[in-house]
């Protein structure tokens, strides 16, 4: 058994972690000198497990408790396999590491025995960790630089760049203020994250001589200079804002003057839920950020810009690999005449795996790739024959092992006391793993992560080279857009993982269906893009795309389900079309939607005089969603009565958009503009979200109203609103709320009325009420009303508002009304203009109306009022 111990313990001591040595009743044999110098303990500290835990794990009785009777059960378990975990652990300098502990188990002629490691990985976590967050940080820097070459103005840049700032970035809190010089004070322009809504009233001023002027803010925008707050929560600048900080939890602070013309325009505050999180790297890359932007504002050349752009990212990318080199740095002395190691360090050393005997034996040669040797003579006997003093390169080594390295060399010549050349040192750098990274980053900027195809920032590169060959060599080119139709429609019944993957394999066939000459990019969604080089003209063109609509006509088969698939596409073709290349993709965009609208499963070549239209709808559309991101939407609210009685019936939802340049717009100025469109579920989902936070705020103040939502027809179909509309109800049926009414148009169904009734049944089934908007004016059948699940008919506005006048139109609304008695259907008119419309149809027999005799839509706080205040004409009561 002593023999045993010994032989044990010669074998701990082979290993550089610790380690210690028990049997299966958990005695502890034997330690290896690594344990005694990181736990500054010898064997007979402690006997067993028990003791060992009390050493080991002395912050925490818990902890102690359950390390020792996990490491106790696996002394005693017969399960021969290795068990590793992580835990802190408590070092000789009280210091607390991370370390990774594994059993292993020996077994010999007479007893079992485990081996106990414990592996110090602490240094590995926080480079982990700062890897991570730099990572995360140049995500957002991409997605930034993205946005500052699409847009055109600082309103939409700047609620960007906060937005990627937190949601790529990992920030908790990012906000731009700009300067009010009547007051001084700097006043927020946008922000996004935790706290966003606190900041937009928070006071902050240039003023250094009152305490709002004394902050982070106050100091970056008077000394132009950036101001890091390491501590937020203790830090004397940040004393007014102490109590808001503990409760969004910010951590740190970095706060960063925005140029304009060279002088400070705005400033540009990022907040991060950890203490100290900004070391000098991420400080550097924020600065770059913030440069970024303020080039941005300078500048109205996009192209050039975006070149400019593209260098300030690789600057920073230098910036990064600059910190990696120094951090494991080598060194070496060679001499002149040979090429000899004449001297080297540790680090190098530990880099190639040799001892500093072996190294000092040796040439630069045989440690360098052979590939690069050619690359670094030439450099090296300028220096020696003095046309240069220095030089620097990347090459690659070879380690003692056989691996290779990535290196970053800088070489200078030392010379003696005659300016005669004595040797040269040189400093290497290993640059594997930022290499590594470098081209891991670049692959995330430039592809898209579901399909591996290119992006969109990829994809204007490749445009720009092909508009430049194109230019030389007389070469047309072909911008394809292309686009899945009723995408949205497959996602809604089958879900978005077969969405997704239906679109990896749509982007394998056409790929496949291309020449290797070709660039297929997908932008996002079910929206891609392929670039045709060095085509002959149009004909040319369509057979190519001929090919690919042949390679998708065969079903897909994704996880069991069979879907069959069209796609529109619009075609621009270089330089026929359009002078550059951004408005060729531009233009090829607008033939797709022209595509789309001529009934999908087509391809429609730009035509710049007949196409026209649908640029100006484009570019409006792009305006509208734009506006939703910058809260220039709005909600009004127009009631519904009985009209012999006063009653409210309920208030329809209308949405306005305060447009800054043309004031408020009515529906009828943008809402056809995003009919059939990706935006429109988009709008109505923002719409149903609108309308449940305003029921919630009316049932605080003891309004109980049904609210009206008109739901355009693309949106029947759609399970993620039902969901939402489900959502809401939920809230409805929790406080006993009115139900909501969905108004739809009597066109809206006729195309899919299966479909339509289903999706209607589940929204009844959980309480929603429907209409039937805009009655007359479509050709619905008697069949087709009595199907479809709505209790409420709504007149067109168009037959109420002239039937006083028009003979026609009076017997149209009363032959609605006497068919919705039939139906046992309730009747609403719309338009109810004035007095005299509502008494004619009261005397129809139509009793609910809306219109501006009632009431004229109103913003959400009027309504109360209203309700308090208003009076049914005289005229009308006496029914």
């Amino acid at each position: 058994m002593k023999d045993a111990c010994i032989n044990h313990d010669l074998l701990l001591n082979t290993f550089p972690i610790a380690a210690i040595l028990c049997n299966e009743h958990g005695d502890i044999l034997c330690i290896n000198k690594a344990f005694i110098h990181f736990f500054s303990v010898n064997i007979n500290t402690f006997k067993n497990i028990n003791q060992l835990s009390q050493v080991l794990f002395p912050e925490s009785k818990l902890h102690k408790t359950q390390y020792a009777e996990f490491l106790q059960q696996q002394l005693i378990s017969s399960n021969n396999q290795s068990v590793s975990f992580d835990v802190e652990m408590t070092s000789k300098d009280n210091r607390i590491h991370t370390v990774q502990i594994t059993t292993e188990t020996l077994v010999d002629d007479e007893s079992i025995y485990k081996i106990i490691f414990f592996n110090n990985i602490t240094d590995y976590q926080i480079t982990k960790v700062k890897l991570e967050k730099i990572t995360k940080l140049y995500k957002a820097i991409s997605h930034i630089n993205q946005a500052i070459v699409k847009v055109e103005s600082e309103e939409t840049l700047f609620p960007l760049v906060c937005k990627m700032a937190v949601d790529y970035g990992g920030m908790a809190l990012a906000t731009v203020r700009k300067l009010n010089p009547s007051n001084n004070r700097l006043e927020t322009f946008t922000n996004y994250g935790q706290g966003s809504d606190f900041f937009q009233h928070v006071i902050m001023s240039i003023d250094k001589n009152i305490p709002e002027g004394k902050g982070p803010a106050g100091i970056a925008w008077r000394e132009n200079k950036m101001v890091i707050v390491k501590d937020y929560q203790h830090s004397e600048l940040t004393r007014p804002w102490h109590k808001q900080a503990k409760i969004y939890g910010w951590g740190c602070s970095g706060t960063f003057p925005i140029q304009k013309s060279n002088k400070p325009y705005a400033i540009i505050a990022v907040y991060h839920k950890d203490k100290d999180a900004f070391d000098s790297e991420i400080v550097e890359l924020l600065n770059e950020m913030t440069r970024d932007i303020s080039f941005a504002l300078d500048s109205y050349d996009r192209e050039k810009e975006k070149e400019k752009i593209r260098d300030e990212l690789l600057a920073s990318e230098l910036h990064f690999k600059a910190y990696f080199d120094r951090a494991m740095v080598g060194m070496a002395a060679m001499s002149a005449v040979n090429g000899k190691l004449i001297e080297v360090n540790d680090a190098l050393c530990k880099m190639l795996g040799y001892s500093a005997d072996e190294l000092t034996k040796m040439s630069w040669a045989e440690i360098t790739h052979p590939d690069d040797i050619e690359m670094s003579i030439s450099p090296l006997n300028q220096v020696i024959r003095g046309e240069i003093t220095e030089f620097e390169l990347n090459k690659r080594y070879i380690k003692k092992d056989g691996e290779i390295i990535y290196a970053h060399i800088a070489s200078r010549g030392v010379y003696d006391l005659k300016g005669r050349i004595d040797y040269l040192v040189t400093i290497i750098s290993d640059i594997t793993e930022i290499r590594n990274n470098k081209t891991q980053i670049e692959h995330l900027i430039n592809h898209d992560p579901l399909t591996g195809l290119a992006n969109r920032s990829s994809l204007n590169e490749y445009i720009e080279a092909s508009v430049l060959r194109s230019n030389k060599y007389g070469q047309n080119i072909a911008i394809c857009f292309i686009d899945i139709d009723k995408f949205k429609h497959i996602t809604d019944i089958f879900g978005r993982v077969i969405g997704d993957l239906l679109l990896v394999e749509f982007a394998k066939r056409v790929n496949h269906a291309t020449r290797s000459i070709d660039t297929l990019a997908r932008l996002g969604g079910d929206e891609f893009v392929l670039l045709l080089n060095v085509i002959s003209g149009k004909d040319q063109c369509t057979r190519i795309l001929e090919k690919i609509r042949e390679s998708i006509k065969l079903p897909f088969y994704i996880e069991g389900n069979e879907i069959r698939i069209t796609v529109s596409i619009g075609v621009a073709i270089y330089p026929d079309n359009v002078t550059n290349g951004l408005g060729l993709l531009r233009r090829a965009d607008q033939a797709m939607y022209t595509a789309k609208q001529q009934g999908r499963n087509r391809t429609h070549f730009y035509d710049a005089k007949n196409d026209y239209a649908v640029e100006a709808r484009s570019e409006l559309l792009s305006k509208i969603e734009i506006a939703l991101i910058n809260n220039e939407l709005e909600l009004y609210y127009q009631p519904v009565i009985n009209m012999t009685t006063g009653d409210l019936f309920g208030v329809e939802a209308l949405i306005r958009w305060n447009d800054p340049q043309r004031g408020l717009l009515l529906p009828s100025e943008f809402v056809p503009f995003i009919e059939n469109t990706d935006f429109e579920f988009t709008l109505t989902q923002w719409v149903v979200n609108q309308v449940s936070q305003q029921i919630g705020r009316w049932h605080k103040i003891g309004l109980n109203l049904s609210v009206s939502i008109n739901l355009p027809a693309r949106c029947h179909h759609s399970e993620e609103l039902v969901k939402t509309i489900k959502e809401l109800l939920h809230k409805q049926k929790k406080y006993n709320l009115k139900p909501i009414r969905l108004e739809i148009l009597e066109t809206a169904t006729l195309g899919d009325l299966p479909s339509a009734i289903q999706r209607m049944n589940q929204c009844v089934e959980e309480g929603v009420k429907f209409s039937i908007d805009d009655f007359g004016t479509g050709y619905s059948s008697l069949s087709y009303l009595r199907q479809l699940p709505a209790d409420v008919i709504k007149i067109d506005r168009s037959f109420v508002s002239d039937m006083l006048s028009n003979q026609s139109d009076y017997s149209l609304v009363k032959g609605i009304v006497n068919l919705a008695e039939a139906f046992n259907k309730l009747v609403v008119a719309e338009g109810v203009e004035s007095v005299e419309h509502g008494q004619q149809l009261i005397e129809m027999g139509c009793h609910f109306g809306q219109g501006y005799a009632i009431a004229k839509p109103m913003k959400s706080d009027q309504i109360e009022t209203w309700i308090n205040h208003y009076e049914l004409p005289q005229k009308w009561q006496i029914h």
